[in-house]
């Protein structure tokens, strides 16, 4: 699940490039407060990347598939927009 970048992702999808993803484990330990998602959480606390996937969780531009390649292909459409 991207945790930041989602429309990022979905850009790159559409377009064929492959992204540079930074793939975090469940107990990866972020620092929230340089992200476009630290409204969601408390200042200066560090959550780790599973804790961060829960409460994102619905919220983004669908799921997607890496190819071999390093391109997307979209497999799920999320159905709630964050636009």
């Amino acid at each position: 699940m991207a945790i930041e970048g989602m429309h990022r992702l979905q850009a790159a999808c559409e377009l064929g490039i492959a992204p540079i993803l930074d793939v975090l484990g469940q107990n990866d330990i972020i620092d929230v407060s340089q992200m476009d998602i630290g409204y969601m959480f408390w200042p200066d606390c560090k959550y780790t990347a599973g804790e961060i996937a829960y409460e994102c969780c619905g919220v983004g531009a669908g799921c997607y598939r890496i190819n071999n390649d390093g391109t997307l292909t979209l497999v799920y459409e999320s159905l709630i927009s964050v636009c």
